[in-house]
């Protein structure tokens, strides 16, 4: 039986003029049973959005966060409006989610945030494994050593066939 993924960078949620758009309806859009998110940005305090995409969409959410504590504008992805919140990733999935772990890629140099990776492990209908990583490298032109170092991390457990989804921000020489 087929799975979809699909991946989305969200970009804090705010388009390029720095005008909010509707993250949960581009994630309904996308109708997929993984979704791979990046620049995922959460206020502190309010209720989990993406807690409630994934459960219309029938599954849950999974967060690594990146950085907490940061507004949109100390980003610079939108304006400054004084509410801080967390940075990440998230996968949303309806799939049964069989192992989670975060895969730390530290940070670039000249990169103000810590990088990492979310690996799931997900049971796929009609039995077996789907191992889906999720992750937004660095913007400066490191970012190849961190898919290295990435590949590296997820050879050591060879539990199945694997997915490496995200915005991987490779420089034009490495494309």
């Amino acid at each position: 039986m087929a799975i979809s993924v699909a991946s989305l960078n969200l970009h804090g949620g705010v388009g390029r003029h720095g005008r909010p758009y509707d993250v949960a309806g581009a994630c309904h859009l996308l109708k997929a049973d993984v979704i791979a998110l990046q620049e995922v940005w959460r206020a502190d305090g309010e209720p989990d959005g993406f807690a409630a995409v994934a459960s219309a969409l029938g599954g849950h959410v999974r967060h690594g966060p990146m950085a907490s504590g940061i507004s949109l504008g100390q980003l610079r992805v939108g304006p400054e409006d004084g509410r801080a919140g967390e940075w990440g990733v998230a996968v949303l999935t309806s799939l049964p989610v069989l192992r989670y772990e975060e895969i730390s890629l530290g940070r670039a140099p000249l990169d103000g945030l810590p990088r990492l990776a979310q690996a799931l492990t997900l049971a796929v209908p009609g039995g077996g494994t789907l191992r889906i990583v999720n992750t937004h490298l660095t913007h400066r032109m490191t970012s190849p050593a961190q898919l290295i170092l990435l590949a590296a991390r997820l050879s050591k457990d060879r539990t199945g066939p694997t997915l490496i989804a995200g915005d991987l921000n490779m420089p034009g020489p490495a494309t």
